[in-house]
């Protein structure tokens, strides 16, 4: 089972994730931002940066830089059978997004709900 309220998961470099299931998430660039509009309900909203003054995103969306838009793109098109490595997506963003905000990004899409772990991390 994926996500849901109370649920914390650790993404590493390592880590194998994929979209929970076809059009889990839709990536849209808004204000600046790329969210992830989703059918789940989040127990908080989960942003990558800012504070109050960041706009709210909705109840049933996730908002990232968009440096991380590359990584959350590669997330939500991963499969079972050809899930991401967590390597690959922050390789993706290199230029533009630190690595542990990649993984945390990532990681926002596992407790969402909108992505799920595919195995145990094997190694850093």
């Amino acid at each position: 089972e994926a996500g849901g309220e109370g649920a914390s998961f650790k993404v590493h470099s390592s880590s194998r994730l994929h979209a929970a299931f076809h059009g889990a998430g839709r990536l849209a660039v808004e204000g600046g931002e790329a969210v992830v509009y989703h059918p789940f309900a989040n127990a908080r909203l989960l942003h990558m940066e800012g504070g109050d003054d960041c706009p709210e995103a909705a109840a049933n969306a996730l908002a990232f830089p968009l440096g991380i838009a590359p990584a959350v793109e590669m997330a939500l098109g991963a499969t079972a059978e050809a899930p991401l490595l967590a390597r690959d997506a922050v390789h993706a963003c290199k230029e533009e997004a630190e690595k542990r905000d990649v993984l945390q990004a990532l990681k926002a899409l596992v407790e969402s709900g909108v992505c799920e772990l595919a195995d145990a991390r094997v190694g850093d």
